[in-house]
């Protein structure tokens, strides 16, 4: 099963990288991370919110200056701290979905590069 899985995936790279079978392997592989470099922004635009993870953004932006304008105010800076921690794990999940999405076909092609 695995062995028919990598024939087919190593015929399916040969098969694009086919125009560029007579040049040097660079050439190839410049080819590909150019294809790559313009697929994952696309796709990441496509499947994330970036309303969402620039609001975030600059949700941990405001508590972070909390921290440092109300530095007397310890209730404050505690406040503010766990704020950030939460909104910064809120970013993560907003980036992982693209993330989980877009890592499987990269891998795939990394392992034929």
């Amino acid at each position: 099963m695995a062995q028919t899985f990598n024939y087919f995936l190593t015929r399916g790279c040969d098969l694009l990288l086919l125009p560029l079978a007579k040049l040097p392997p660079f050439w190839g592989i410049a080819f590909l991370s150019l294809v790559t470099s313009l697929f994952v922004p696309v796709v990441y635009r496509a499947v994330s919110s970036p309303r969402k993870v620039k609001e975030t953004k600059n949700l941990i932006k405001a508590y972070i200056l909390a921290i440092r304008l109300y530095r007397d105010f310890w209730k404050t800076i505690v406040a503010s701290f766990f704020r950030s921690l939460f909104y910064t794990g809120k970013y993560f999940a907003l980036n992982l979905g693209p993330l989980l999405l877009v890592l499987p076909l990269m891998f795939l092609l990394f392992v034929q590069m």
